[in-house]
Parts: C-alpha cells; structure tokens; sequence
C-alpha cells in the first residue's frame, strides 16, 4: 500500500506526493522455512522487493484554471503560451519549438543567469496525445540540439532521467477546467522536494497569465 498526502481537489491548487513501497512488506513465511538458506531468503525477498514494491516516489501537483479545456490544452501545445509560463521563479522560457504527436519530441529551454544557468535546454517525448484531456511524455535534460545529456554534466546533477509526466484537463462548469500534472519515479526526498517546488512556481506563473 502506498502511503499519500492529500489536499482538497477542489483548492484552486493542491499537490499530492505519493510514496510506493514504503510500507508494504513481503510475507516472513520465507525466513521461517527451515529448507532455506539465509542467503536463499536474501534472494527471494530481495527479487520480491524489486519487483513487486519497487521503492519510487510520485508528484502531483494541480491548479484549477479559468478557461475551457481547449484554451488549457494550449498552455501546454502552444509555443508562444509555453514561453510565457515555463519555468520556476527566476526563470524565463527562451525556446519552445513544439512536436506535440505521438513520437514527437519538444524542445524547451529556460535561463536564469543570475541562478548559475544561462542556457537549460530539456525535452519532451511525447507517448499519448488525447487532445483536449490527456498528454503524456517523458522529460529530459538536453543540449542545444535536442540531444540527451546527462545532467551532472551542466551542474544539475539533482535532476533525474527520464522522468515520465501526465497532465490531464478536466472541465468543471464550462468555464474553469482542473489541470493536474503528474511526476513519477523520483529516487529521493531531495528530487522530489526540488521538483515540486519548481513545478508550483512555474504553475503559479501560469494561472497568473488568466488574470
């Protein structure tokens, strides 16, 4: 079982961090059979552990926005609307080239020189593309071309690989849809703190842009 924190869905922003596999436990009849070995047991529950609970930690983080689904689909689809929000405190969006398909792959960059990053290029491969209520990719750091690179190379070695995002738009009453974008599989407390914080910052930069 996983272990969440909860806010009201229905705040204009909420975020949720789930916990996999902190608190659910394999059973002990393996270490009480006496045909087993210390190392046996090791192995099995090991293997169980891994594959069964595997050790991760999941962002959610929602806003509810004042528009309709299709004008909130764009804050995400559209290059001119992703330079005006993304990015946490500090930041600005310099590039957006978009390939919002399925296989596609967008590449942004936003810079705080003052920060220590003049230049921080990531991309977005998309896997599912349900427009106006789904859009799925995978987030990594990237160089100038759009090619991967490993973020320690660039002084971000906090920044993990692969990172796979959901972002879903529900309408409400016609006129406000909740947006909610999920993070999945971050390794570590200090990883998701980090994550969070910059993605509530870029958000709040968004829901600025309908007032």
């Amino acid at each position: 079982m996983s272990r969440r924190i909860r806010s009201d869905q229905l705040s204009p922003s909420a975020s949720t961090v789930k916990l996999v596999g902190q608190s659910e436990r394999p059973s002990a009849r393996f270490i009480e059979s006496p045909r087993l070995s210390p190392a046996q047991v090791y192995g099995i529950l090991t293997s169980i552990i891994e594959v069964k609970y595997p050790c991760g930690m999941d962002l959610t983080v929602t806003r509810v926005l004042p528009a309709k689904a299709a004008e909130a689909w764009r804050s995400w689809t559209d290059d001119a609307v992703v330079r005006r929000w993304w990015g946490p405190t500090g930041f600005t969006c310099t590039l957006a080239d978009l390939d919002v398909t399925v296989g596609g792959t967008s590449l942004v960059c936003m810079s705080a020189p003052d920060l220590g990053f003049p230049a921080l290029y990531s991309t977005w491969r998309y896997t599912v593309v349900e427009e106006p209520t789904r859009l799925e990719f995978v987030h990594n750091i990237a160089d100038a071309s759009g090619t991967t690179i490993d973020p320690a190379s660039i002084g971000a070695a906090r920044i993990p690989r692969d990172v796979r995002h959901v972002i879903t738009f529900e309408p409400l009453d016609g006129e406000h849809t909740r947006m909610a974008v999920t993070e999945f599989g971050y390794s570590s407390h200090e990883q998701l703190a980090l994550s969070q914080q910059g993605l509530e910052e870029s958000l709040d930069k968004l829901v600025e842009l309908y007032r």
